[in-house]
C-alpha cells in the first residue's frame, strides 16, 4: 500500500487516517522487528516444512525452523461470515468488486539496535529458551532417525520373512514330489519307517477328580526347567490316559457346535504353549468346569515350554471328568 507511518509510539500509528496497529514483534540480541498494519489479522508460518534440500543465497541451507513469515490480511473465514445478519462486526466485507480498489497497509520496521526495555523477554529468559529449544530439536530428529532406522530393520525382518517362506514352499514342493514318486512305485512312506516295539501294560486306569487334584499338586511343584524330566505320571496310567482320551474325541465331530443355555460363563483359554503354570493359575482362580461354567481350549497347547505333557493330561482328564464343559 501506500502512505507513511506516523506517529510511531508506543500503541499505534496513522496511514492517512486509517490506523495502524502492531501486528508483531520479533526479538533477537541485536535485531528487532515489528510489523505494523490496519489490516485485521497476521497469519505466523513457521517455516516446519523446511528440509535444507533447497538452497538459498550464496549456498545457505535452510533446514526445519530456520524462518519465519509474518502475513497480515483480514479475518480467517471472513468471507463467509461477513455481510451477514447476526454475525460478528468484526467480520469487514472481503469481497472487492468492480470500482472498487482495495488498499492496506503493511509496514516491516527492521532495527538492528535492540529495544530499550526488554521486560517481556529477558536476556536470561531468551538464552534459556534457545537451549530448550535447541535440546528438543535435537531429540525430536533422533528420534525421527530412531524411527526410519527401527523402519528399515522391521522391511529387512519382513524380507528375510517372506524368503523363509518362499524356501520353505519350494522344499515342500519337493517332498511332495518325493512322496508321489513313493506311492506310483508301490511303496508307502508308511513301510519305511521303523515303529518301536512297546510294551503295552493292561491298566485299568481312569483319572477321578480327586486324583486330578493331586497329579496338579505335584505338578506346581515340579514344573520349572531344572525339574523338567520329573515323571509324575506312570507309563501305563499314561498310555491307559490316552487311550480313553482317543476314543473319547472319536466319538465326536470335526466342527463342535457349541450352544450357551441359561447364565452359563464362558472362559476362553489361549495359547498356553507348554507354560502349564498359565493353565494352573486359570484353573485356580475360575475353578474347575460346572454346568454353569465352561471352557474353551483354542489349542497351542504344546511348543516353547517345559511341561507340555502335563498340560495334555490335564486337559485330557479334564474332558474325562467333565465331558462337554
Amino acid at each position: 500500500g501506500e502512505g507513511e507511518v506516523e506517529g510511531e509510539g508506543e500503541g499505534e500509528g496513522e496511514d492517512k487516517g486509517r490506523p495502524l496497529l502492531l501486528a508483531a514483534e520479533v526479538r533477537s540480541r541485536k535485531r528487532r522487528l515489528r510489523v505494523w498494519t490496519d489490516m485485521q489479522a497476521c497469519h505466523f508460518y513457521t517455516g516446519n516444512f523446511l528440509d535444507g534440500k533447497v538452497p538459498g543465497k550464496d549456498g545457505a541451507a535452510y533446514p526445519q525452523f530456520s524462518g519465519l513469515c509474518l502475513e497480515c490480511e483480514n479475518l480467517p473465514n471472513a468471507i463467509n461470515l461477513a455481510n451477514q445478519s447476526g454475525s460478528d462486526e468484526a467480520f469487514k466485507p472481503v469481497i472487492v468488486g468492480p470500482g472498487s480498489p482495495h488498499n492496506a497497509t503493511i509496514v516491516f520496521d527492521f532495527s538492528q539496535d535492540p529495544p530499550k526495555t526488554n521486560a517481556h523477554f529477558p536476556t536470561n529468559d531468551v538464552a534459556a529458551a534457545l537451549i530448550v529449544q535447541k535440546l528438543f530439536r535435537g531429540f525430536k530428529h533422533r528420534h525421527l532417525h530412531r524411527q526410519k532406522v527401527l523402519q528399515e530393520a522391521w522391511e529387512e525382518l519382513e524380507k528375510k520373512e517372506e524368503n523363509e517362506i518362499r524356501l520353505s514352499s519350494s522344499h515342500f514342493g519337493k517332498l511332495t514330489t518325493m512322496y508321489k514318486e513313493l506311492l506310483d512305485k508301490g511303496g508307502g512312506v508308511e513301510k519305511r519307517i521303523v515303529t518301536p516295539k512297546i510294551e503295552k501294560k493292561n491298566s485299568k486306569f481312569k483319572p477321578t477328580l480327586s486324583w486330578l487334584s493331586g497329579f496338579m499338586d505335584r505338578v506346581a511343584t515340579v514344573c520349572s526347567p531344572r525339574a523338567s524330566r520329573v515323571q509324575p505320571l506312570p507309563y501305563d496310567h499314561l498310555m491307559s490316559l490316552l487311550d480313553l482320551t482317543y476314543d473319547e474325541f472319536a466319538k465326536m465331530k470335526s466342527l463342535v457346535p457349541v450352544q450357551l443355555k441359561g447364565e452359563v460363563k464362558m472362559i476362553v483359554v489361549g495359547d498356553l504353549h507348554g507354560q502349564v503354570e498359565d493353565l494352573l493359575f486359570i484353573l485356580n482362580k475360575h475353578g474347575l468346569p460346572s454346568r454353569n461354567q465352561w471352557f474353551l481350549f483354542n489349542g497351542d497347547f504344546v511348543d516353547r515350554g517345559y511341561n507340555a505333557i502335563e498340560i495334555c493330561i490335564i486337559l485330557f482328564s479334564l474332558k474325562l471328568l467333565f465331558g462337554d464343559w
